[in-house]
């Protein structure tokens, strides 16, 4: 016997036939200069693994990342970083929660990361202004690292426009963050900033 669920095939082909705009989560913009300010730690390295884990009833993934190079903080050679949503295949019915504008890792990525504490587990942190804070690192067609930002799943809320990619070469991002660090004798340590629902 063929059963039909109504709501489950409406929430189905509301979510199909939504406008790609609505897709986007809106935010604040941060410059580069907000980006290094605002976090406690800047760390360069790769993702190791992730898991899903619930906080509460909140399902988020914990990425493994192992630490090459500390640009601002001194954090361990391995931390947590923490990311909202996640799949959790372990459970009876599967669950999958997403976020458009949310960082993707995936194991043995290079990475550059804009961090603050997340405060919901202890000795870990979450990526300071979602996808933005967040460079890929990979060789250009001559060897050269680039690092690559793609905020293209966020609205910034000071422009209401689309997140783009944004891309530059990776030693003049870390020159970028390093002159900013000298200059800035007045910062006081960033508020600690954990994920809301």
């Amino acid at each position: 016997m063929t059963r039909f669920f109504p709501s489950l095939t409406f929430l189905l082909a509301t979510t199909v036939l939504m406008p790609a705009q609505l897709l986007a989560t809106t935010v604040q913009h941060f410059s580069t200069a907000e980006l290094t300010l605002g976090a406690q730690v800047i760390v360069e390295g790769e993702c190791l693994d992730s898991q899903p884990i619930w906080i509460g009833g909140t399902l988020v993934t914990a990425v493994r990342f192992q630490v090459s190079a500390r640009l601002k903080g001194d954090p361990p050679n391995l931390i947590s970083v923490v990311l909202p949503g996640g799949i959790d295949l372990d459970r009876e019915v599967p669950v999958q929660v997403t976020y458009p504008g949310i960082p993707t890792m995936s194991p043995r990525q290079e990475m550059l990361l804009f961090l603050v504490p997340y405060t919901a587990m202890a000795d870990s942190y979450t990526v300071l202004g979602m996808a933005q804070g967040k460079y890929s690192i990979s060789p250009d067609s001559l060897g050269s690292k680039q690092a690559q930002s793609d905020a293209t799943g966020l609205t910034l809320a000071t422009t209401a426009a689309r997140g783009s990619v944004h891309e530059l070469k990776l030693e003049l991002l870390r020159r970028q963050i390093a002159e900013l660090l000298a200059g800035d004798t007045t910062a006081s340590p960033p508020a600690a900033a954990p994920l809301s629902n």
